[in-house]
C-alpha cells in the first residue's frame, strides 16, 4: 500500500462501535495494529463534539423510483408454457407477464430468460419450482417478486434433496457491459436450496451468488424476504451484488444457514456505494474466507444499522462482517447487534 500511515476503519470486538485507528494492512491476512489511544473529539465553539464527516448514506433516488409499474392484467403470459392437468404450469424459454395463483405452481423445466424490456411480475402466494438445471436469467429487465407477510412467493427446487442454479441479473448484452441496466424489486420471499457451483473457466458468474449475482443493474430492493440454505462456490452464499453505483434497500430480511468457499458467507458487496442495510438477521452463515455474514470489497458510504449477527463463521478474520479494499467508509453503528460470531465480530481494513 502506497499510504501506509493513512486512517482506517477497523471494526473488532470493541462493544458497541467501531473505533478509528492507523494501520498498514497489505495483505489479506496481514496482523491487526492498533495504535495510541484516539484523540478526545474536537469541540465545537459551544462545546459540544463535533462528529466527523459521513459521506452520503443510502440511495441518491427517491425511493418510489425503486418500484416497478406492473403489466395490465390480461398480458399474454410468455415462455414456453405447458398447462398441468393436476394444475399449475411447465414453462421454459424467453418469458414475461405475470404469475398468479391462476398459473401456480410456476415448474420451470429449462433455462428461463427475463429480455430487455420485458417485466416479470410474481404474485403473492406462487411457489415457483426449478429443475435443477434450470437457470434464470434477467438481462437488462425488470423483475418484481410481490408477496405478502401471509403468503410470501417461494423459489425453490423440485424437491428438499436437489438443488437449483439461482439467478443472474445484468445488462442487456453481458455482465460486463452498463447498457440497459436492470431493474429488482422484491418483498415477502422466500428463496432456498440454490447452488451454484459451475466450474466453467470462462463465467464465474456460475459460482457467485447462491441465489442471486446482480452486476450493472439499476435499482435493487429487497424487503422482508429469507434466503435460506443457499450456496455458491466463490462469493454471497445467497447473494453477490456488484453494484458500480446502483440504488440499493435492503431491509427488514433474515439470512439464515447460508455458506460459501470464497467470502461473504451470506451477502458479499463489491464497489458498493450510497447504501444502507437495516433491521437484517444474518445467524448460521458461513464462509471459508473473510465474512461469515457479509464481505465488502472497494465499498465506501455504508451503512449498517439495527442488523443482529448472530452464530456467523468464517475460517479468517470477520466472522460476522469483513470489509477490504480501497477507499472504505463503512459506518457499523452500535444498533447492531453481535453474538457468539466465530473467530470474531468484524474486521475492516484498506490496502
Amino acid at each position: 500500500m502506497g499510504n501506509c500511515g493513512k486512517v482506517l476503519l477497523v471494526c473488532l470486538v470493541l462493544g458497541s462501535g467501531c473505533k478509528l485507528i492507523s494501520s498498514s494492512f497489505r495483505g489479506k491476512h496481514s496482523k491487526n495494529t492498533e495504535s495510541p489511544a484516539d484523540p478526545a473529539p474536537a469541540t465545537s465553539a459551544d462545546g459540544t463534539s463535533e462528529q466527523p464527516n459521513i459521506p452520503q448514506t443510502g440511495p441518491t433516488v427517491p425511493e418510489e423510483s425503486f418500484q416497478i409499474p406492473e403489466p395490465a392484467p390480461d398480458v399474454p403470459l410468455e415462455g414456453n408454457v405447458v398447462r398441468r392437468p393436476s394444475g399449475g404450469i411447465e414453462i421454459s424459454g424467453a418469458i414475461g407477464g405475470i404469475w398468479d395463483k391462476k398459473v401456480q405452481p410456476v415448474y420451470v423445466v429449462g433455462d428461463i430468460t427475463l429480455k430487455s424490456g420485458k417485466t416479470l411480475v410474481v404474485k403473492e402466494g406462487v411457489q415457483v419450482l426449478f429443475d435443477p438445471n434450470a437457470r434464470f436469467y434477467v438481462e437488462g429487465a425488470q423483475l418484481k417478486i410481490n408477496g405478502t407477510a401471509a403468503e410470501p412467493v417461494l423459489f425453490t427446487s423440485l424437491s428438499p434433496e436437489q438443488t437449483w442454479q439461482g439467478i443472474r441479473v445484468c445488462s442487456a448484452t453481458a455482465c460486463e457491459t452498463e447498457e440497459v441496466k436492470g431493474k429488482v424489486e422484491i418483498r415477502h420471499a422466500i428463496f432456498e436450496r440454490a447452488r451454484k457451483a459451475d466450474l466453467n473457466p470462462n463465467d464465474v458468474t456460475w459460482r457467485r451468488g447462491g441465489v442471486f449475482n446482480m452486476r450493472m443493474t439499476e435499482t435493487i430492493i429487497i424487503e422482508d424476504t429469507i434466503f435460506q440454505n443457499n450456496f455458491s462456490q466463490e462469493r454471497g452464499g445467497a447473494i453477490e451484488i456488484i453494484a458500480e453505483n446502483p440504488n440499493i434497500i435492503f431491509r427488514r430480511n433474515m439470512l439464515r444457514d447460508n455458506s460459501n468457499e470464497g467470502g461473504g458467507g451470506a451477502l458479499q458487496i463489491t464497489h458498493g456505494r450510497n447504501l444502507k442495510i437495516e433491521q437484517n438477521t444474518f445467524i448460521n452463515n458461513s464462509t471459508k474466507a473473510e465474512g461469515g455474514a457479509i464481505a465488502f470489497i472497494d465499498s465506501a458510504a455504508i451503512l449498517l444499522s439495527n442488523n443482529v449477527f448472530e452464530n456467523n463463521r468464517a475460517e479468517q478474520p470477520g466472522g460476522a462482517i469483513a470489509c477490504d479494499g480501497h477507499g472504505l467508509t463503512i459506518n457499523i453503528d452500535s444498533s447492531n447487534v453481535f453474538k457468539g460470531n466465530v473467530p470474531n465480530d468484524k474486521l475492516c481494513k484498506e490496502e
